[in-house]
């Protein structure tokens, strides 16, 4: 389970940091990557048969919610004012 949490994680960080071409693809990045420390709670609760993990989840799951809620939001808004939705082309939020 550690193992499919860690792949989950890396492979959203993978496409935060080397596929940063739109704001969708970023925002399912960062999904990936709370939904791997999410995993990674849950993989320890196991182990230690407890269900500190299971809240952690829940938790780390509400607050993805919301920055999905958010992000869409701001997705919406950025195509009405620019047309598209491609980060690349914008220098002010190049970091």
């Amino acid at each position: 389970m550690k193992f499919l949490a860690t792949t989950v994680f890396a492979t959203g960080l993978f496409a935060y940091v080397v596929l940063p071409y739109t704001l969708l693809t970023n925002f399912v990045a960062l999904e990936y990557i709370f939904l791997g420390a999410g995993l990674v709670g849950v993989a320890h609760a196991v182990e230690m048969h407890d269900f500190d993990g299971q809240y952690f989840l829940l938790c780390v799951l509400a607050v993805a919610a919301a920055e999905a809620a958010l992000g869409l939001a701001l997705l919406v808004q950025f195509y009405r004012l620019r047309g598209n939705v491609q980060t690349l082309n914008y220098p002010f939020l190049k970091a």
